[in-house]
Formats: C-alpha cells, structure tokens, sequence
C-alpha cells in the first residue's frame, strides 16, 4: 500500500491556501423557507402545489411545538422537521442600485425555528439527510447523502457544537447505491477557528478587519481511494488569530 505524508502548516493570511480552500458539503439539501404565519392554527398554515397536491402541512405535538411536513409535488414526502413556533420581526435591508440607496423591508408574524430532528427525502422516499436542531441551529451527530456527477455518490457523518458550527469528528465515504455498502474516503478534525479578513473602504482609503468563526480542518487528515487504500495523510495546523479590541 503506497503512502504518501505531507505536512502542510497554515498560518493565516488574506491569501488563501490548501486547507482554507477546502469547501465541505452542503450538508442540508434543501432551502427552509419562512412564511410569517398570521396565527397558529394549523388549518391556516397550509401551503398546496398548482395541481392541489400538498406542499407544507403541520401537526401538533405540544404547547407551541409543531411537527413541520413539507412535500414534493408528486405528493411524497419531502421533509420533517420539528419545529417551535414564535412571532418574530425580522428586518431585511437591501441595496437598490436605481436610487443608490438601502431598501429597508420588515416583516412580522409566526415563524418555524427548528428545533428537534430534521429529516430530508428524495424523490424515491429515501433520506439523505437526518440530524437535529437546538432552537434554530444544527447540533450534534448529522449524517447526508449526496449525488454529485463529477465524484459519484457519497456519504457523509458529521458533527456539530452548541453554536450551529461544523465541529468534531467529521468522516467522508464512498456509496454505492444499490449494494447500499460504503467505504472510507476522508476523516479528520474539525474545529472552529477565529479567523479575519482585511478589506479598505473605497471611499476614506481605510482598512477595515471583520473578525469571524470558520469551521476548519485540522490535525491528521487520511484520505482513501475507492478500493480503501489510504492514499494520503496531510497533517493541517491553523493558527488562530487574537482579537484586538
């Protein structure tokens, strides 16, 4: 078995380099959309498909706790998500390039913050995708299917902090689809990491830092070929950046 150790140290930089490149997956496949409810009964919060087939229904579980059901318009089952139902003032604020100034829209009403297990299906029935939220952020252990053309089916378990981030154990697979077996493709840390960015106003010439959590890899990463070879090992170190106040 042929390997191969590269160590790869990362000090941050407004250039980016191998390990700050990297894109995870998108683990959550669909878009959770917000509707401001004007009241709580589930006979209002109903949303059906052009051919009268359901597209968003609800059930009750307890006090404010709904069970949220969306669909695809064939009428199977697209998504479950436990969620909390609140009345929130949300304010979107946006740049109108006919007037060169800010558009400014608030919107008020009953909204869904997830809130227990989060479930998605595809057009087969099949999950592929299932984890948890604690009051609008994912937590804990998640796990995802993807399909992509370019490197095939994979499958993904994943772990995420108190505070909505990627953190934790993080293991990629390759799956094959009609055996339904898997076998390891990547595996790693990941951590939260202070991060920043410098940029300069255009108009006073002034550079300005935004300071930011990244989720990022670091420590041993082993990487596998489709017969389960370990094909490579990249060892990553991040250097956190202090924050000045």
């Amino acid at each position: 078995m042929k390997r191969q150790l590269l160590f790869s140290f990362f000090l941050f930089c407004v250039q980016y380099s191998i390990g700050q490149n990297y894109e995870f997956p998108k683990i959550q496949q669909y878009k959770f959309e917000c509707h401001y409810w004007k009241d709580t009964l589930n006979s209002h919060q109903v949303l059906k498909f052009k051919n009268g087939n359901i597209k968003l229904e609800y059930i009750h579980i307890d006090g404010n706790r709904k069970l949220r059901k969306e669909y695809h318009e064939n009428g199977r089952l697209k998504l479950t998500a436990e969620v909390i139902q609140e009345f929130v003032t949300d304010t979107f604020v946006s740049f109108n390039p006919e007037t060169y100034e800010e558009d400014i829209e608030v919107l008020s009403g009953i909204e869904d913050i997830r809130d227990g297990q989060y479930i998605e299906y595809d057009f087969y029935r099949r999950i592929i995708t299932k984890g948890s939220f604690k009051y609008g952020k994912k937590n804990g252990k998640w796990e995802s299917t993807l399909h992509n053309l370019s490197y095939g089916t994979i499958f993904i378990e994943a772990n995420y902090n108190d505070e909505g981030f990627l953190s934790g154990k993080y293991k990629e697979y390759y799956f094959d689809e009609p055996s339904k077996t898997k076998s390891i493709k990547a595996e790693g840390e990941v951590n939260v990491v202070l991060q920043k960015s410098v940029y300069r106003s255009s108009i006073k010439n002034k550079p300005h830092i935004n300071y930011f959590q990244k989720s990022m890899q670091v420590g041993e990463w082993k990487y596998y070929n489709i017969l389960g070879e370990l094909e490579q090992i990249i060892i990553y170190q991040v250097m956190p950046v202090t924050k000045k106040y």
